[in-house]
């Protein structure tokens, strides 16, 4: 065997072996955000500010607002004066996040809790829509068990320059959802947000991910339709 012939199969092998250490690595020990392509944001000091306050200060409203940036920065008392309002999105939050502070959300047997989960479960996690929705369901059922009513709303896509190859797993993740909320929750389908094809609308939105002013519009426009779809019932039951 030549020299080179030499280096290319020792090289080969120290590949082969570090291979095999970090497959055994990861195992005990998981391996750094920045070398599988996934981002937890939710121990950065906003969020576990934003949590603390919750913490400190529980839901107290007609409407409860829960989910992502996308809910956090929507300006809902503003959309919806006739109602207290609580918002309680946090951004990079998703489905673990949530999970883990619902105790958080406070005494919710009078409210209306208005949710959606989901975008950085896939975007930032890299999670299976399997795994996603089961944990979207624990997560209903436990605030069906709460709350007055559970609003479920479908999980926003995206659209250029973000990753549009998550908006098939958002697809599935809606379809699993609203099949789920049949027996368990209503469901509300932003679809004035979305184009025919799947993605989020480009005059919705600035960056592809998060909305702009007339994204938000839309939104609570969809929403209030709902919401007095669901009082007209309450009214003609009562």
């Amino acid at each position: 065997m030549t020299g080179r012939g030499k280096v290319l199969v020792a090289f080969l092998a120290a590949v082969a072996a570090v291979g095999l250490y970090l497959a055994g690595y990861a195992r005990v020990f998981p391996l750094p955000d920045w070398m599988t392509g996934k981002t937890d944001r939710t121990t950065t000091a906003l969020y576990q500010s934003r949590l603390d306050y919750f913490r400190q200060f529980p839901a107290v409203g007609d409407l409860v607002f829960v989910g992502d940036s996308l809910t956090e920065f929507g300006e809902w008392a503003e959309h919806f004066p006739e109602y207290r309002v609580a918002n309680r999105g946090i951004g990079n939050d998703h489905t673990i996040g949530l999970a883990r502070r619902l105790d958080a959300l406070g005494d919710l047997s009078q409210s209306t809790v208005i949710l959606t989960i989901g975008v950085n479960d896939v975007l930032a996690l890299r999670s299976q829509p399997s795994d996603i929705i089961a944990r979207y369901q624990a997560i209903v059922g436990q605030l069906m068990s709460r709350a007055k009513t559970v609003v479920l709303q479908s999980t926003v896509p995206v659209t250029a320059p973000a990753d549009t190859r998550a908006n098939g797993p958002f697809a599935e993740m809606n379809v699993a959802m609203q099949a789920f909320c049949r027996d368990n929750c209503t469901y509300l389908d932003l679809a004035a947000l979305r184009t025919e094809d799947g993605s989020l609308r480009s005059d919705m939105t600035i960056d592809g991910i998060h909305l702009n002013g007339a994204g938000y519009l839309a939104w609570a426009k969809t929403l209030r339709e709902h919401l007095a779809r669901l009082e007209g019932s309450a009214i003609k039951q009562d």
